[in-house]
This record gives structure tokens, sequence and C-alpha cells, in this order.
């Protein structure tokens, strides 16, 4: 990082502006510190535990997909009369709906039919275009160039 010669001011607003400065360098310094050390806590208990997590994750995937299979092809025989079965350890649920399927080529044959009610035209305008713009131009269209000031600081290490 490149080092710019700092010029000592002696006003009190100089003076105040610093010493915020040196405060949050020195909080910041203590939070990443924290941080760290508990980073490196989780981490360990994390590698503790990680295959027996990732062995129960595998099973719970396989018993879902087991359920989920076994209720598509019983679904005449477990939701003859409800959508919802309640058993001892839980409740299974059914759910239909019609869908329409996004087939290719639609939006041409909507366009073909002219059936335009079915399609979305989306209008934004586009800024990058209106910076290079004069102000004159700007204020024809109901907005002008603003000055958008920010503050931020640096913290030397």
């Amino acid at each position: 990082m490149m080092r710019v010669a700092r010029k000592l001011y002696l006003s009190e607003a100089y003076k105040e502006a610093d010493q915020l400065l040196m405060e949050i360098a020195e909080y910041k310094c203590r939070l990443k510190a924290i941080q760290d050390r508990a980073e490196a806590e989780i981490a360990k208990i994390r590698g503790k535990y990680v295959a027996e997590i990732k062995d129960l994750e595998s099973i719970i995937q396989t018993l879902d997909k087991k359920i989920k299979t076994l209720c598509k092809y019983e679904r005449e025989e477990l939701f003859a009369e409800t959508q919802r079965v309640e058993l001892q350890h839980g409740a299974l649920l059914y759910h239909a709906e019609w869908k329409i399927k996004r087939a290719r080529g639609v939006l041409d044959k909507l366009e073909e039919l002219g059936m335009t009610e079915a399609i979305k035209v989306s209008k934004s305008v586009k800024w990058d275009v209106l910076e290079k713009w004069t102000d004159e131009k700007l204020f024809l269209v109901g907005t002008e160039r603003k000055l958008k000031e920010s503050f931020s600081y640096e913290l030397y290490e």
C-alpha cells in the first residue's frame, strides 16, 4: 500500500477525527482477533463432526427419496380418500395442480398469432446513456445531474 506524507493538523476537528480513527482501528483489531479465535475453534468442532454429519445427511436424503417414490407409486391406495394421511410418526401429503408446460417456441407462436396480451414487454431507462447527456437534455426528460457526496476513511496500520 502506498504511503502518503502525513500532515499534522492542529484544529479540534482534525484532532477529534484522528482520535476516532485511532479508536476504530483499535476496536477493529480486537474484533479481528476474537473472530479469528472463534473461527479456529468452530473449525475444530466442525471437523470433529463433519463425517458423521455427512453420513446422516446422506441417509436422510436416501430415505426422503424412498418415501416420495413410495407415495408416487402407491398414491391410489395411500391417498384414495384424502390428501393428508396421518400416521404415527408423521403425515403424508399429496398435492396436485395443473401447470403450463414451458415449451420452446411459445413466444414465437404468440407473436405469429397476434396474442400480445400474453407477451411481457419490459421497459427500463438506460442510465449509462443518460450519464453522457448534457444538462439541457437531462432537463427535457425531467431529471438532472446531482452531486453525490460520500465520506469514508482509511486506517494506517
